[in-house]
């Protein structure tokens, strides 16, 4: 039987999702060479070169499908990854927006959007963002964590605890989530919990680095308010 494009557009998914990216790229050439104008295989092909960290390769497979299907939402918010990646984040804003107007109901592009808002420091529309994705997808670990982030760079460590517990309640072993609130606790003078928070995180990830630091600074703090006491 002929191999048509979507055919090897699917070869290149599920090698895609095995984390085969050179093979799953080979896949997506082999359906764009059949079908040129299937943007789909574009856009596929910029997901594998962005997790190969090939930005601006993946870039340029984004615009080609969007010169195909300027309304094609996935790769505006694909693109805006790929864009992040290579620290670009106002133009990943834009390309964030417009997946936000294609689709109003993506969690993703608002919690991505909020991720690239907090690199350029803009903590205060992070977590708006991070709440539209909340409210589109309660469940979501990331947008979570990552408000939780944004509240502690704001110093607002009641407000960080509280959504560090939300991610953590959604899944256990994630470790940063453990660590973060080890050092919102720190910040909220409650020693005692931080070191237990960092003892977490050190049994997911025993040798991270921060997580050994900060349980330090937990314990000399701690040990510093029992001298005093």
């Amino acid at each position: 039987m002929e191999k048509n494009a979507l055919y090897w557009n699917e070869q290149g998914n599920s090698l895609l999702v095995q984390g085969m990216y050179e093979d799953a790229i080979k896949g997506y050439d082999a359906a764009i060479r059949l079908d040129p104008g299937l943007a789909v295989s574009y856009n596929n092909k910029g997901i594998a070169l962005d997790n190969l960290g090939r930005y601006a390769d993946a870039i340029k497979e984004f615009d080609t499908a969007l010169g195909i299907d300027p309304r094609f939402q996935a790769a505006h918010y694909n693109k805006g990854i790929a864009l992040a990646g290579l620290g670009k984040y106002e133009d990943a804003i834009r390309e964030y927006d417009t997946a936000i107007w294609l689709d109003k109901k993506d969690p993703a592009a608002h919690s991505s959007k909020g991720n690239a808002l907090s690199w350029l420091g803009k903590y205060g529309d992070a977590i708006r963002e991070y709440d539209a994705a909340i409210r589109l997808d309660p469940k979501s670990v990331a947008a979570h964590y990552n408000k939780a982030v944004a509240l502690a760079a704001l110093a607002d460590y009641t407000a960080a605890v509280r959504e560090y517990d939300r991610a953590i309640a959604l899944d256990r072993r994630l470790a940063p989530a453990h660590g973060g609130k080890c050092n919102a606790l720190v910040g909220l003078g409650r020693y005692e919990d931080a070191v237990r928070e960092c003892d977490i995180a050190l049994s997911l990830d025993p040798d991270n680095r921060a997580y050994i630091d900060a349980k330090g600074i937990a314990v000399k703090l701690l040990e510093g308010k029992g001298e005093k006491g």
